[in-house]
């Protein structure tokens, strides 16, 4: 699996937050627990490196993602709308 995880400046917080970009298992690797390994690496990783918050955001219309992140330890903070300035 990959995770990838760039920092973002959360003015509101004032600090730092690790935002959960990208998170891919191989369809032959899911359900064996490695997505739910690298989210917990990811929270282990940013609590440790004194980041403020953790967050991950999920596409509206991705069903098995969003039930995937309601399994995990984690409380919905909000619906967010995304808009592109460059296209599709």
């Amino acid at each position: 699996g990959v995770a990838t995880v760039p920092l973002v400046l959360a003015s509101d917080l004032r600090a730092t937050a690790a935002l959960l970009w990208d998170l891919a298992v191989h369809p032959e690797h899911q359900r064996q627990g490695i997505g739910r390994a690298l989210v917990e690496h990811v929270r282990q990783w940013a609590q440790a490196e004194g980041h403020s918050a953790a967050f991950v955001l999920a596409e509206g219309d991705d069903a098995e993602a969003i039930a995937f992140y309601r399994r995990l330890p984690a409380a919905p903070e909000a619906e967010v709308r995304m808009f592109s300035f460059l296209g599709e």
